[in-house]
C-alpha cells in the first residue's frame, strides 16, 4: 500500500519516514560503505527533514540481507571498539550499533561527531536495498516547518520531509495512540473541513484528496504499538 500513495517520493525518504532513522539530525549522505562488490547505481535525493539538509544515497545489490549484514558489520566493527545490539542495556554503548527485525537491519557507528546509518531491507525483486545517510551530531535541532494541512486531534507530526526538486512533495509522518482505523476516519474528517475532496481505499488505510491545485495522499499502518500515518502532499500533475 505504500507505494501507491507515496510514488512520487524515493526510496531513501521513504526509509527515513516510515522507519525512524533518527532524521531530526541528518544533514548528508557520507562515503558509500565498501560492499566488496562491483559498482552499483546509487540514487540520489535532496531533502530537508524537519527542516536540516540532507542527502540519502539508496541502491540495490544481489547479495541476500544477512550475508550483506554480516560482510558490513566485520567491515565496520574492524573500527569499532564492540559491537552492541539493542535491547542490550547491560553494557555502555559500543562505536558501533546492530538493529535488526523481520523487515530490516539497521547498522551505525559513531565517528567523531558523525553518525553513520545503513538501512538494509529485502527488494521486491530479490537481494537486498540500501540506504546510507550521515548524522551530523554538532547541529542544533531545527523546529519543524509549516504544515501543509492541520493534524487532526490525538496525532502528532514527528517528520516532516521537504524534497528540494522544483514541484517537490512534502511528506508528513504523524503518530498516533488509536487504531490505524480510526486514525485515518480522524483525518479524513478533517481534511474534508479544510476543504479537500477525499477517496478512500476499500481498506480505510489509505486516502487520496486534491484541493485547489493540490493533491495528498496518505496511507496508515501500525507500527509496534504505535500507529504511523505517512502523507504526501504535492501539485496535482493532472
Amino acid at each position: 500500500m505504500l507505494t501507491r500513495p507515496l510514488v512520487g517520493l524515493g526510496f531513501g525518504c521513504l526509509v527515513l519516514a516510515v522507519h525512524g532513522l533518527s532524521p531530526s539530525s541528518m544533514v548528508h549522505a557520507g562515503p558509500r560503505p565498501n560492499l566488496a562488490t562491483p559498482a552499483q547505481r546509487w540514487v540520489v535525493d535532496r531533502v530537508r527533514v524537519n527542516g536540516v539538509p540532507l542527502e540519502t544515497r539508496a541502491t540495490s545489490v544481489a547479495m541476500d540481507r544477512v550475508l550483506l549484514t554480516e560482510r558490513l558489520s566485520t567491515l565496520w566493527s574492524a573500527e569499532a571498539h564492540r559491537l552492541d545490539t539493542k535491547d542490550s542495556s547491560s553494557t555502555p554503548p559500543a562505536s558501533m550499533t546492530l538493529r535488526r527485525d523481520a523487515e530490516r537491519t539497521v547498522i551505525g557507528r559513531q565517528r567523531g561527531r558523525l553518525h553513520e546509518v545503513i538501512s538494509l531491507r529485502d527488494a521486491p525483486s530479490g537481494g537486498t536495498s540500501i540506504v546510507v545517510s550521515v548524522s551530523d551530531l554538532s547541529r542544533p535541532a531545527a523546529k519543524l516547518p509549516r504544515l501543509p494541512f492541520r493534524p487532526p486531534y490525538g496525532l502528532r507530526a514527528v517528520t516532516v520531509i521537504e524534497q528540494d526538486a522544483p514541484g517537490g512533495a512534502t511528506v508528513v509522518v504523524l503518530d498516533a495512540a488509536d487504531t490505524p482505523a480510526i486514525a485515518s476516519s480522524r483525518l479524513r474528517e478533517v481534511l474534508q473541513v479544510g476543504g479537500w475532496i477525499v477517496r478512500t481505499d476499500p481498506s480505510g488505510q489509505a486516502l487520496w484528496a486534491g484541493r485547489r491545485g493540490e493533491r495528498l495522499d496518505a496511507v496508515t499502518v501500525r507500527s509496534g504499538r504505535r500507529t504511523a500515518v505517512v502523507v504526501q502532499v504535492s501539485a496535482d500533475a493532472r
